[in-house]
């Protein structure tokens, strides 16, 4: 195991890093020792989206990470611009509905995310990450990407 792979694994946040760590905009040296940006943290989290999706369906569905699968959604849907609505993130979870609801409350309670009201909809509550979800989502795109992604 490479030392970068021991410091990801063990929490470090050195993986990886630059020296401007831990500003999101900062980018990170890749293995490839390019900077990685929003569009390329997007593609990334897209991958790692779909990844999930064929985990959880090859193995016959008995393999569910909620918490997870609601992050990386929550993560794309604000690279663009699309609001989630707590039936979306329900959907995007690939787990079952009280499954899914448990975990959007586990991530409120951790200040990962927040619910508020939908101006428009009285009726409804968005989601929305916090800084801290989305800096330990981009976090872990970037720490993905020193250790070669996908």
């Amino acid at each position: 195991m490479s030392l970068e792979m021991r410091e990801w694994s063990r929490g470090s946040d050195t993986a990886g890093r630059d020296d401007n760590w831990p500003f999101i905009g900062s980018g990170i040296k890749t293995s490839a020792g390019t900077r990685m940006q929003g569009d390329s943290r997007q593609i990334l989290a897209e991958k790692v989206q779909r990844f999930c999706a064929l985990r959880q369906d090859g193995f016959d569905g008995i393999i569910h990470d909620a918490p997870f699968n609601l992050l990386i959604d929550m993560f794309l849907s604000e690279c663009k611009g699309r609001r989630v609505s707590v039936g979306d993130a329900c959907l995007a979870s690939r787990a079952p509905q009280t499954t899914a609801l448990r975990a959007i409350q586990m991530l409120v309670d951790d200040g990962t995310i927040e619910r508020v009201g939908d101006a428009s909809d009285n009726r409804r509550k968005l989601l929305l990450l916090t800084a801290k979800g989305r800096e330990q989502i981009v976090r872990f795109i970037d720490r993905f990407a020193a250790l070669g992604g996908f």
